[in-house]
């Protein structure tokens, strides 16, 4: 049971968990289906220095990570200002297709960014162009989908030139840090509980062989427990690890009863 185990992943399917003819996993999963995604993740891209983001090397910077996100399979859209940027500079240009484009040096750029000033710009980068947003519509829902696409895509942050820094964040990301720190918060809580039975039983005999030896009950169910998780590929979630809390508690309080009569 213990080596099964070991295969446990955490994860959450979060519109999953709702019936197939709820309204609102219907409704959620039609916004998904027609706008390629109905989740969505914020990152942060910060420069730490006001104007820092006019300058051209570091918005390519920022295109070419927005290119690799669209890139990836769970990604649907990915929108920042330098779609706005590009966008305006192309209506200043008459349209002309070559102009679809990064202007060539800062003053350019901040020019361009002074005719898109708007609520539609002033979401994506802040008036000091200091700090900026890419809005990610994601068409994943489980926190494992979910995972393994952060996962990625802050290797890929990772390698952005100084000083651009990325932070990863919006509901879909909280939500999947919660389940990944309840499953390992969730297996370091068993064994100090496991750890502290065996102290209560060995005051008990007042005896730490014996305490130790009474611990063994304890340890099957939940053995068998966490193996069936593991052999059947069952992700360890909120509902599942309060499934597991039962099961020790139960353990625990037969063992006590049983023993104190024994004793």
């Amino acid at each position: 049971g213990f080596a099964a185990a070991t295969r446990i992943r955490g994860g959450a399917d979060f519109i999953a968990s709702f019936g197939a003819n709820v309204t609102e996993r219907r409704d959620f999963e039609a916004i998904a289906s027609a706008f390629n995604g109905a989740n969505f993740v914020t990152v942060l891209i910060d420069a730490r220095s006001p104007d820092a983001l006019t300058q051209p090397r570091l918005i390519d910077a920022v295109d070419r990570f927005q290119d690799w996100l669209r890139a990836q399979p769970e990604v649907g859209s990915a929108v920042s200002y330098v779609d706005q940027l590009k966008l305006t500079n192309l209506a200043l240009n008459n349209n002309d297709p070559l102009h679809f484009a990064v202007p060539n040096d800062d003053a350019a750029v901040k020019q361009v960014l002074l005719f898109a000033s708007g609520d539609a710009l002033n979401r994506l980068i802040d008036p000091q162009y200091r700090s900026a947003v890419i809005s990610v519509r994601i068409n994943v829902d489980g926190s494992q989908a979910i995972g393994d696409f952060l996962a990625r895509a802050e290797a890929r942050a990772a390698e952005l030139p100084a000083p651009l820094e990325a932070r990863f964040t919006g509901s879909s990301v909280l939500a999947t840090q919660a389940v990944e720190a309840l499953a390992g918060g969730h297996l370091a809580s068993i064994a100090i509980a496991i750890v502290a039975i065996a102290a209560l039983l060995s005051l008990m005999f007042t005896s730490v062989k014996a305490g130790l030896v009474a611990t063994v009950p304890n340890l099957v169910p939940i053995a068998v427990y966490f193996g069936t998780l593991g052999m059947l590929n069952i992700p360890l979630n909120p509902t599942t690890s309060l499934i597991a809390c039962i099961v020790l508690g139960i353990a625990v309080n037969d063992t006590v009863h049983f023993l104190a009569r024994f004793n």
